[in-house]
């Protein structure tokens, strides 16, 4: 009986486990893409607070969020070249801000190339650099795993814009 009951634990944990990597997310209503034509610029604040707690877990399980806000941008990288890194800053001295790049798709078991969250509470974080990425679509959170939330400012690394047309007259 204790086996069974034990047995029968450990299936319903690993259920419960798997549901957490399925979870998806998206870009937070109000954040622009980030790409070619956001190249090095300062992105207008964005206030965390209003984002949505999505992920249980983020890059492929490994970083427990917890119950923080998970606000997300979509990122284009290239075509083309493509250095420096992501600045992520907060003007509120209690937000100990965690970023993390996701490769793929938007959920908790994607992995995450780039993470920053080497400063506490107040403190910048700097993802990157960009410069050994492969081409494609990713996303980048904004959390944390300590307290707060509040407005950041994402100044993106440059990323090229791809050619939109080509005419020869």
């Amino acid at each position: 009986m204790k086996k069974t009951l034990l047995g029968a634990t450990v299936a319903a944990s690993l259920m419960f486990a798997g549901a957490s990597f399925a979870q998806n997310c998206t870009p937070s209503a109000g954040t622009p893409v980030l790409n070619g034509a956001t190249s090095n610029t300062p992105q207008a604040a964005f206030d965390t607070c209003t984002a949505a707690d999505q992920l249980a877990v983020s890059c492929s399980g490994l970083n427990p969020i917890g119950n923080a806000t998970d606000a997300v941008w979509a990122v284009t990288v290239g075509p083309g070249a493509h250095n420096g890194s992501f600045q992520i800053t907060t003007s509120v001295g209690t937000y100990d801000i965690y970023a993390g790049l996701m490769s793929g798709t938007c959920n908790g078991s994607s992995p995450c190339p780039l993470e920053a969250d080497s400063n506490g509470a107040g403190g910048s974080e700097t993802l990157g650099p960009v410069d050994g990425l492969a081409n494609g679509s990713y996303f980048l959170l904004v959390t944390t795993f300590g307290a707060g939330c509040g407005p950041v400012v994402i100044t993106p690394p440059t990323l090229p814009v791809s050619l939109q047309g080509f005419s020869v007259e």
